[in-house]
């Protein structure tokens, strides 16, 4: 079976160079374009870029630089003769300034890579068995919350399955006036 295994890896190892000397002999395609030559998703040619970025730069970090040092200059001349140009709009000028600093910001490696977790949380401290709970409990040292637990455990119980119903979605609770204060809608 580790045989089977080191077979398939060493397989996907030797696709992956195969690819990505495919990627670096295509400089000027776009990774969608190159995504679907190779039948591979677009992000896959997107992480073999950076890949081959970071094997560049482990390679040689001085020839790396001086790369990027002459890419960036390139982009500097071309944003040079672009402010000069009187041709463009203060829109046209406004978005190709936008583009350049991308573009730098890419080529130095500035972006961070993004990404974002959704969770939606129910807040079971706002229900009513709970409050009523944290009522009575506090105050209470550690000793003594210990005996309440332990009292609960003792309790004689018949299985009941949770049931959701209008308990579990309390009602908004209506903001307390403090000494002297008046309701808002008073007339």
């Amino acid at each position: 079976m580790k045989q089977h295994l080191k077979a398939r890896n060493t397989r996907q190892r030797i696709k992956a160079e195969e690819r990505r000397s495919k990627v670096l002999a295509n400089p000027d395609t776009p990774a969608k374009e190159l995504a679907a030559a190779l039948t591979v998703h677009p992000r896959t040619i997107y992480r073999d870029l950076i890949r081959l970025r970071q094997d560049l730069n482990a390679a040689n970090i001085t020839e790396y630089q001086a790369q990027r040092a002459a890419h960036k200059q390139e982009l500097d001349l071309m944003l040079d003769h672009l402010l000069q140009s009187e041709e463009l709009t203060d829109a046209e000028m406004g978005k190709l300034f936008r583009e350049y600093k991308a573009d730098v910001a890419r080529l130095l490696g500035l972006n961070a890579e993004s990404r974002a977790v959704v969770a939606h949380i129910s807040a079971p401290e706002s229900s009513p068995p709970f409050l009523k709970f944290k009522s009575a409990t506090s105050g209470l040292s550690d000793d003594q919350m210990e005996s309440v637990y332990a009292f609960a455990r003792s309790l004689v119980r018949e299985y009941k399955p949770t049931a959701k119903d209008a308990s579990w979605f309390p009602e908004p609770m209506q903001p307390q006036l403090t000494e002297g204060e008046q309701p808002d809608d008073a007339s």
